[in-house]
């Protein structure tokens, strides 16, 4: 896993309004994605992940400033069973 996450909140706030979010299936077996903006307490971040091997493995960037934040999502969908080293079956 790599994960970059940098903030500056406003701890005075606990806002949190969705404004508006996209999701789909794309061409790949088991993989989505999503896209979402919102308003929360952020002044300033950047969150960046690339994960496997875990639930809902992927890829994410999330930007915000001033309140307002964008985040992109592409993952997959199945859960990772740890015991076994594999992912469960959707189907």
């Amino acid at each position: 896993m790599i994960q970059l996450h940098l903030s500056l909140r406003n701890p005075f706030s606990h806002k949190f309004n969705p404004i508006r979010s996209w999701h789909g299936n794309t061409i790949f077996e088991n993989k989505c994605w999503e896209f979402a903006i919102y308003q929360d307490n952020i002044v300033i971040s950047l969150d960046v992940s690339i994960t496997q091997q875990q639930d809902h493995a992927g890829f994410r960037i999330g930007i915000g400033v001033l309140g307002y934040c964008v985040e992109f999502d592409w993952y997959d969908n199945r859960h990772w069973i740890h015991n076994t080293g594999t992912w469960t079956d959707t189907k």
